[in-house]
């Protein structure tokens, strides 16, 4: 029965009810029709209530649903037990609840999604509200800004990013509706160079911003590092190339006709021939060392015994200087896995960088001692130290302290021992004071025991 159908069944039994009270209390009929109409009167009320019931329920358990629906409870469904109209409107509704959810769940997933892909970004992205009051950032903006994890969210820019130049950009921005890009150094200690896009949101006016941060620093210094190298290999070549071409032109002017100046300027020549030759050689292995290219034949090495076969070829060398040369290592070492000609020759490098700037009867002394899973070794000396401000560049290309006494090295040495270590999956660094010496020390992983 559809339910105008019900409502004027309702009315109708209510009127009959009404009217047969009516009767029964005026008087009108016998006692016989009285009681039937008495009887009939109740008869209708009873009918009257359960039709009332009939539509009151389901009401009542949509009203119940509205609510779960407010406080965000999706997960319940209308049972409909009809088929006139609300049953349609109970079957209706629970569609609509079905179709939210689905909804729900799909924003829900997007919503992950952007979160993941704001996650994985390297670049920093800061959205702020329109009055740059930071509404989200995500982890690749904290570690840029150095920022602790979840404290940003509900803080002014400025504060967030502690830029005047930067918020500027951003107020503009939201201002104008106009986007912004521009290169800006950020931080105190340690600055970092960014490539800084600044857009803002907009509907019917600028709803918030979005700061995105790309951070342009290691391509700044790869750059720097490319045009120290060509100014640095510029320098290298041209001093044995201009010598040479002065020893050329020196013959050529009459100089030739002189046996003994032909000889001394062929010697020169050949010097210099040789210095052009060891710093190409040494700029191949480098390149080689770095590309992964250079074979490393890795297998488990007494270091002591490698220490031993240096100092015995390096021993003439410090004793003509006047120095000392000692080895202080442990009985029973465990092996490192390593090249054997590789460590070999970082250990000269550093033994023969350790001499060259040591004054006569100083003392120089290769050290080896295991630290957890790894030996380090180190050559200390008692030379002339190293400035405090050169320290962290020693191992750089060509990179030379003592631009004089280093003339004749191509500064290139630090720079393979460094690679070479570093292959072997260890550290390499150094500590100096000026004046009294320096320490240089290198670390390798122990070979595996089988």
């Amino acid at each position: 029965m559809s339910i105008k159908w019900r409502i004027a069944t309702l009315y109708l039994l209510l009127i009959l009810a009404s009217w047969g009270g009516f009767c029964l209390l005026s008087g009108v009929f016998t006692l016989s029709l009285a009681l039937v109409m008495a009887a009939t009167a109740s008869l209708a009320i009873m009918l009257a209530f359960l039709l009332a019931r009939g539509i009151t329920q389901p009401i009542g358990k949509l009203t119940q649903m509205c609510c779960r629906i407010a406080e965000g409870k999706l997960d319940h469904r209308v049972e409909t037990t009809s088929s006139d109209e609300i049953g349609q409107l109970m079957w209706e509704f629970d569609q609509m609840v079905i179709n939210i959810r689905e909804m729900t769940k799909l924003i829900s997933s997007k919503e992950q999604e952007k979160a993941i892909a704001l996650s994985c970004m390297d670049d920093g992205v800061i959205i702020t509200n329109s009055q740059g009051i930071v509404d989200l950032l995500n982890p690749a903006a904290e570690r840029l800004l150095q920022l602790p994890g979840g404290k940003a969210i509900g803080r002014p820019f400025i504060e967030v990013v502690g830029d005047y130049e930067l918020t500027e950009l951003l107020s503009h921005c939201l201002k104008t509706g106009e986007p912004q890009t521009k290169l800006l150094d950020i931080g105190t200690d340690n600055r970092r160079s960014f490539r800084v896009r600044v857009t803002s949101m907009v509907g019917d006016e600028p709803t918030g911003g979005l700061v995105v941060l790309q951070d342009l620093t290691e391509l700044r210094r790869l750059e720097r590092m490319r045009r120290d190298f060509m100014a640095n290999i510029s320098h290298e070549l041209r001093t044995p190339l201009t010598s040479i071409k002065g020893l050329i032109e020196t013959l050529q002017e009459g100089a030739i006709e002189d046996p003994l100046a032909t000889k001394i300027f062929l010697e020169r020549a050949n010097v210099e021939t040789d210095r052009l030759s060891r710093l190409l050689q040494e700029l191949e292995e480098l390149s080689r060392i770095e590309s992964g290219q250079a074979t490393m034949n890795m297998e488990p090495q007494d270091i002591v015994q490698l220490m031993g076969q240096v100092v015995e070829r390096l021993q003439i060398q410090a004793d003509r200087a006047g120095l000392e040369l000692t080895i202080n290592a442990p009985a029973g070492l465990p092996r490192v896995l390593a090249d054997e000609e590789r460590i070999e020759q970082v250990i000269v490098n550093l033994l023969h960088n350790a001499i060259k700037f040591t004054s006569p009867g100083g003392q120089i002394s290769l050290k080896a001692e295991q630290d957890g899973e790894t030996i380090t070794v180190s050559v200390t000396d008692t030379g002339r130290g190293i400035p405090a401000e050169d320290v962290p560049h020693i191992f750089e290309r060509f990179y030379k302290v003592d631009k004089v006494r280093a003339g004749e090295g191509t500064g290139l040495g630090l720079a393979i021992s460094k690679h070479i270590i570093q292959s072997h999956q260890g550290n390499i660094w150094a500590t100096s004071t000026l004046g009294k010496g320096s320490t240089f020390t290198f670390s390798l992983p122990l070979a595996s025991e089988c």
